[in-house]
């Protein structure tokens, strides 16, 4: 069975599950066997809409844009 992982206090995903944790949930088996210390990260997470919602703005101003002028796509250096 794999190590139990106890999950930090106050830390985040990428702290929390970093690839060599990760690879302990690579198969349906291990899955299984860490499940509770993964349901417990889950469960300890914070959550701040606030962040959530900054992301959707912003994936919503690049959706709305979807014809820029040859000005903004070169400011931008797409080229």
């Amino acid at each position: 069975m794999p190590p139990r992982h106890r999950v930090p206090e106050g830390g985040g995903l990428n702290d929390y599950l970093g690839s060599n944790v990760r690879q302990e949930y690579r198969t349906p088996e291990l899955r299984r066997q860490c499940r509770d210390d993964f349901v417990e990260f889950v469960d300890g997470s914070q959550y701040y809409s606030d962040v959530f919602q900054r992301m959707v703005d912003k994936i919503q101003a690049v959706i709305d844009d979807s014809s820029p002028t040859i000005d903004k796509v070169l400011e931008q250096g797409h080229f």
